[in-house]
């Protein structure tokens, strides 16, 4: 009875840069959606920013990865780049740590996303949702995004 008063749950865009649908992404993992269902942008600044308000439950010892879970349960995780793991956390700039509520909006990290493409990385920052939830999609691809866009709700 509770989840009948659960209100559909906007995304935002963690940056600024161009709007890809998740089949978009150079890499088979995400783009077969085994991981879950999501997008991906391709930045223009450095800074990443929560897409939703929730706890912060995973962060990769890499820090090219950091997951959140929201009060209805949603969890995401904003992965950035394409196979960045190898990059030791050079590129990274994490502002958050494990356990901490964030809001949307908030400023989790800085992505020299320069640095990952002189290192031959694709930047795509890429957010999936971990918990088998559908996005339905108000962007539609190669817009343009900054933080304060809606990019889609997940169904209650």
């Amino acid at each position: 009875m509770l989840n009948f008063f659960k209100r559909n749950e906007t995304i935002y865009s963690p940056c600024s840069g161009l709007f890809k649908t998740i089949d978009e992404v150079n890499d088979e993992l995400f783009a077969s959606k085994k991981m879950g269902d999501g997008f991906a942008v391709v930045p223009s600044d450095t800074e990443i920013y929560s897409p939703i308000t929730g706890v912060i439950t995973m962060l990769a010892p890499s820090k090219h990865a950091i997951g959140i879970e929201s009060k209805n349960g949603t969890e995401i995780m904003i992965h950035m780049g394409i196979d960045t793991v190898g990059l030791n956390g050079t590129p990274f700039n994490i502002k958050i740590k494990k356990g901490d509520k964030v809001k949307r909006g908030q400023l989790l990290a800085n992505f020299d996303y320069k640095q990952a493409k002189d290192a031959g990385k694709e930047t795509d920052v890429i957010v999936i949702i971990l918990n088998n939830k559908n996005i339905d999609l108000d962007q539609t691809s190669m817009s343009q995004v900054n933080s304060q866009t809606e990019i889609g709700s997940l169904p209650k």
